[in-house]
């Protein structure tokens, strides 16, 4: 299968809510439309399946050590029945102003973040939270009151 051809339902950040499916290659002819002219404006593709060749070159034959290795030797995912293994392994492809919201994982999963290109003025935050600042954050419902782009210090 080509990476065109995949079928993605995208994310609306605007309205909040998943879109009918399209493909992979109508979604990216949507992120070279100038914003001005798009319709809905802010679309984030999430939750898209890795491409096989692209698992196979990143954990098949890449020279990452075993610790890194998706369901590797050190991802506690692989030790979990098949069945009960969540998809880990995704792409997201967003323009300016899209997000992941908040969200917990899985202890002891692996996570690989690899951003590909982005506008210089762009950029990509990640924040990790141990358990007892996390009830604070969920206590105070911080992401939900501030949004996507919320600033926030936790002096621990």
């Amino acid at each position: 299968m080509r990476c065109g051809d995949i079928i993605i339902r995208p994310r609306d950040n605007l309205e909040i809510k998943d879109l009918e499916e399209c493909s992979l290659g109508e979604y990216v002819e949507y992120l070279s439309k100038p914003e001005s002219e798009r319709d809905p404006k802010i679309l984030y593709g999430k939750d898209i399946e890795c491409p096989e060749h692209w698992t196979d070159f990143f954990f098949t034959h890449s020279k990452l050590q075993e610790r890194f290795k998706h369901k590797g030797k050190e991802d506690l995912m692989s030790d979990l029945p098949a069945e009960l293994q969540a998809i880990t392994l995704m792409i997201y492809i967003g323009d300016k102003k899209t997000y992941t919201p908040a969200h917990r994982d899985v202890v002891g999963s692996l996570g690989h973040n690899i951003m590909v290109w982005t506008d210089p003025a762009d950029d990509s935050n990640h924040i990790g939270i141990n358990e007892i600042n996390a009830q604070y954050i969920n206590e105070h419902k911080l992401y939900t009151e501030e949004g996507p782009s919320f600033s926030y210090q936790l002096t621990v």
